[in-house]
């Protein structure tokens, strides 16, 4: 026997979610996940290490968020066969059209690529067909009505949008909304995963650093604390400009990010500060 173990780097992306560590087994029955048989091993939380044994033979190891969305949110190792103890790491990158999966570091494998891109693209069919959902509700609906403040109140966190938002679900996101113009994710993490002492300020470094963002300015307006980045869709045809918003009550910091079309960035800004102001937190 030899030990496995996996770090799951910290990151603002997917904080909250422990993501579940399935190892391959050819007589396992309860879970196959891209047709192989696997057993469950652990959960892996933020900034977490996971160790389980296994035996000396060639076995995948899979990170998934969950049963339902393991055919879109997954990755893999193939741990070739050998007696030496196994020590792996990767973390969850900001991706909608995967959930924001899991990705392991290090990885020029071809199978594992080409299932990364076969997830992704079965994510993007989802998004899609979701947005042509919208599309269609908000026809039925009428274009002449007139739009209306809506407030949402989700895990403990309420926001103040128009009635032109609804709720989504994202595996990997405590808050999940959109419009057909804006997408909000909300994570919050607890401050005792920090260092003793950290700042805001130093708390929106770390989202910088999980963005893949390390030269953006951080800005203070209104008493807001956030920066901006752009960055390409999942399919590489727009681009998208992002506004992290950070905020902290007295156990928790949380990262509220809206997305929009780089092209409708001048018209939307006023409108995105302006939701951005109305959040509130649960005493």
């Amino acid at each position: 026997m030899r030990n496995v173990t996996i770090l799951r780097q910290k990151s603002s992306v997917g904080c909250l979610a422990k993501m579940k560590v399935y190892i391959e087994d050819p007589n396992a029955t309860d879970m196959a996940i891209n047709g192989v048989p696997c057993t469950k091993v652990g959960v892996l939380k933020n900034g977490k290490t996971l160790t389980f044994p296994i035996d000396e033979a060639s076995r995948k190891v899979f990170v998934i968020a969950g049963r339902m969305s393991a055919s879109i949110c997954n990755d893999f190792y193939q741990i070739p066969a050998g007696t030496e103890d196994v020590y792996l790491s990767g973390k969850n990158r900001y991706n909608p059209a995967n959930g924001n999966a899991f990705r392991f570091d290090g990885v020029n494998d071809e199978e594992v690529l080409t299932n990364r891109k076969k997830s992704t693209k079965i994510g993007i069919i989802i998004l899609i067909l979701a947005v042509i959902l919208g599309i269609v509700v908000g026809i039925l609906k009428g274009t002449s009505e007139n739009v209306q403040t809506k407030q949402f109140s989700i895990a403990g966190m309420s926001i103040t949008l128009t009635d032109k938002f609804e709720q989504t679900f994202d595996v990997n996101c405590d808050v999940s909304l959109k419009s057909d113009y804006t997408l909000i994710n909300g994570q919050k993490e607890e401050k005792n995963l920090f260092e003793e002492g950290t700042t805001l300020n130093g708390y929106i470094d770390l989202l910088k650093d999980a963005n893949e963002q390390p030269d953006s300015d951080t800005q203070t307006k209104d008493g807001l604390v956030f920066f901006e980045y752009e960055e390409k869709s999942v399919d590489g045809t727009e681009m998208h400009h992002h506004y992290l918003f950070a905020y902290e009550t007295d156990d928790e910091f949380w990262a509220l990010q809206f997305v929009i079309n780089a092209d409708a960035e001048n018209e939307l800004e006023s409108q995105v500060m302006k939701w951005a102001k109305t959040v509130e937190f649960e005493k």
